[in-house]
């Protein structure tokens, strides 16, 4: 657990340092643009290590469904081979 936690602060400290010296780059951006890239910072900050896994476990599962069907699929057409034979 306290690698998983230790990846996610170096990640989290790497995005903050980019977006940062992005925001510095920007001088000519607005204030509301300024609270709204803050914004987004804050909750990618905080979701992306929820939305990560569920995104990764979905992407699994379909896998696994499309794997399934082709075996059944398989399945099926040599049973219909050995049925015409």
């Amino acid at each position: 657990m306290m690698i998983l936690l230790g990846i996610y602060l170096l990640v989290a400290c790497k995005l903050l340092h980019t977006w940062l010296k992005s925001l510095q780059k920007n001088l000519d951006i607005s204030y509301d643009q300024k609270y709204l890239c803050w914004a987004v910072l804050a909750i990618a900050t905080v979701f992306w290590p929820i939305v990560v896994p569920i995104s990764y476990m979905e992407k699994c599962a379909k896998v696994e469904r499309d794997f399934n069907k082709i075996s059944i699929n398989q399945i099926q057409d040599h049973l219909v081979c050995d049925l015409n034979r």
